[in-house]
């Protein structure tokens, strides 16, 4: 779950799909959409599982292929972690990228 000051466009992100799976995309959009409650997030995936192109109630929120976009809440997002990699030129490295998602330590050192 990320918090809307994390939010970037550009962003990669997995995201809690219907079924309980992870699937990952790009944000590609950041605020209120027209006649719905709240902050939404639009994303355009990795793979044409989703609903639309960025058109939503006929208003073009941002553009991705067909089937390749979908809006979500802010909480079914988490940010996707890039390990050895840092785009110069992405908004993105703004991002607390050190955040954990898990209360699990990675590394366990013995004495």
């Amino acid at each position: 779950m990320l918090g809307n000051e994390s939010i970037i466009v550009g962003a990669r992100v997995e995201l809690l799909w219907f079924d309980g799976s992870i699937v990952h995309g790009i944000i590609k959009y950041v605020g209120p959409l027209v006649n719905m409650p709240g902050d939404w997030v639009g994303l355009q995936l990795d793979q044409p599982i989703g609903r639309h192109n960025g058109l939503f109630r006929g208003r073009q929120y941002f553009s991705c292929p067909h089937r390749y976009g979908v809006f979500t809440r802010p909480e079914n997002i988490r940010l996707k972690p890039s390990i050895g990699r840092k785009s110069l030129s992405n908004p993105a490295i703004k991002l607390k990228v050190q955040q954990s998602f898990t209360e699990e330590k990675l590394f366990t050192f013995h004495e």
